[in-house]
């Protein structure tokens, strides 16, 4: 029995491979990236378990080339499309895009037909004597992508930011760490309009209930992982529940309730750690 292997493939193995590349690049528009935690099958399955994918993909090792003399190959399979998503951390990608929907390709063919290998080599030399990392290439695209301003959804959590941040620099809060910020606002959007949300949602679609049914597990409300399921099994439900919370009488004096207790909560616990840190001594570490 005659078996293909990778180390002796010949010039026939070779213009095979070719004329693959040529469907898959020229005639089917794909890109081929490399996505390194689905390189093994531990590590695929880890990935798919903390994406909450399981229901959509599956990992198995196959002998794709019927040859023992080489590894086992790891893939991963979409069940909703009924192919192949992945094979050995290999999948693919779209190429070019029309000109409302530029892809990497677009960029790439752009910049290599713009800039000259003169150019590209000064640019190189300068960025890294600059210490910018990146290279020439995502210096150029920076320059030349244009950037659209998003635009704030009314209702949204980036809307209510807004507000919240006025309400926080308004109360004492103005010298308050960022990071601290987005805690506090963070707490109150969950607490006053997102868990409320889920609530009328799931009393309606019942979507937590059927997914802790199928998978055999009991997320309930207060749980660490209730919120991030919530949120991504109402997914495109959830906006609209949010918005029709803002019509509720009394909505603003709730938010800014919650808001003024979460910055007395997150407000302590940044008290308490800048304490626990000073009570270091930190002269016995020679720091430079």
């Amino acid at each position: 029995m005659i078996q293909r292997t990778r180390k002796h493939g010949g010039p026939q193995f070779r213009q095979e491979a070719g004329d693959v590349l040529a469907t898959l690049v020229g005639y089917l528009n794909r890109d081929i990236k490399k996505i390194n935690r689905l390189s093994s099958a531990v590590s695929a399955q880890k990935y798919i378990d903390d994406k909450h994918l399981g229901k959509r993909f599956s990992v198995s090792e196959q002998d794709l080339d019927d040859n023992v003399a080489t590894p086992d190959n790891v893939v991963v399979y979409d069940k909703k499309k009924n192919a192949i998503y992945s094979v050995d951390g290999y999948t693919t990608a779209v190429g070019f895009g029309d000109p409302e929907h530029l892809h990497k390709r677009n960029w790439k063919k752009q910049y290599y037909s713009d800039v000259n290998d003169l150019e590209r080599a000064a640019l190189a030399a300068k960025l890294k004597q600059q210490g910018i990392k990146g290279g020439p290439y995502m210096k150029w695209l920076s320059m030349t992508k244009p950037h659209k301003i998003r635009e704030i959804k009314d209702y949204s959590f980036r809307a209510f930011t807004l507000n919240a941040k006025k309400f926080i620099d308004a109360n004492g809060g103005a010298k308050l760490p960022m990071a601290t910020k987005q805690q506090i606002m963070a707490s109150a959007w969950n607490s006053v309009l997102v868990i409320p949300a889920v609530e009328i949602l799931e009393q309606q679609d019942g979507k937590i209930d059927i997914y802790n049914r199928s998978n055999k597990v009991n997320i309930q409300k207060g749980d660490y992982e209730y919120l991030p399921l919530a949120k991504r099994l109402y997914k495109k439900e959830l906006a609209a529940a949010i918005t029709q919370l803002y019509q509720v009488e009394g909505i603003d004096a709730r938010i800014k309730e919650a808001l003024a207790q979460a910055m007395q909560y997150y407000g302590q616990m940044l008290t308490n750690r800048q304490q626990q840190i000073g009570g270091f001594d930190l002269a016995k570490y020679k720091f430079q």
